[in-house]
């Protein structure tokens, strides 16, 4: 059984976590209808970096078991840029990673380091515009797309002019969004131009 791991349950746009012990967990879902939801149900085991598949079930009021095999799915995620001659190389679960859709149905990706620490503070975040698929999408033009880094090396690339992106893997809540792109940045304190490549794979919160 799971001795170091969590549930996520996701219902009615809202999610909950419930800690597994010993293979067991327990939760109770306050809910303002009783009319019938869909639930989507992952579970995950920290120790062996794995996850489920989602299970999905219909709900209305009551108990309910759901089983499941906490394997199957990879926990890793990262944020790994190149602009220039610069190197930027976030990783889960030592870096801070966010992933998830915003109001306006844009993806957003982002993760800081040391974000306490001005002399080592390190932060991405870029907006993809697109579906929630799998396809070639595009990061917009002007401040869509931004790497920063403090003193005493302050670094900040951003974007001029829209990118494309390949995403290879886009699932719901609780999944993962993956993808790269090869583009053209620049650098706003020297005002020059670079070449820039991105690899992600990060866990959607939302």
């Amino acid at each position: 059984p799971v001795t170091n791991g969590f549930v996520d349950l996701f219902v009615e746009g809202i999610s909950y976590r419930a800690s597994i012990n010993n293979g067991n967990y327990s939760i109770a879902i306050p809910r303002c209808s009783a009319n019938p939801e869909n639930l989507n149900f992952i579970a995950t085991d920290i120790d062996a970096g794995q996850q489920s598949t989602p299970s999905v079930i219909n709900v209305t009021s009551g108990n309910y078991t759901v089983n499941a095999n906490a394997c199957g799915v990879s926990l890793e995620q990262f944020i790994f840029f190149i602009a220039g001659s610069d190197t930027f190389n976030f990783r889960s679960p030592v870096d801070s990673i966010t992933a998830g859709r915003t109001p306006d149905n844009q993806t957003y990706i982002g993760s800081q380091r040391n974000h306490q620490d001005p002399f080592n503070f390190e932060w991405v975040s870029m907006y993809i515009q697109g579906s929630e698929s799998p396809g070639t999408h595009s990061i917009a033009a002007f401040n869509s797309l931004l790497l920063f880094r403090g003193n005493p090396s302050r670094i900040e690339y951003l974007t001029d002019n829209p990118i494309n992106i390949t995403i290879t893997e886009y699932g719901g809540p609780g999944e993962y969004i993956a993808g790269n792109f090869a583009a053209t940045m620049r650098e706003r304190w020297k005002n020059i131009m670079v070449s820039a490549t991105c690899n992600f794979r990060v866990r959607r919160t939302q």
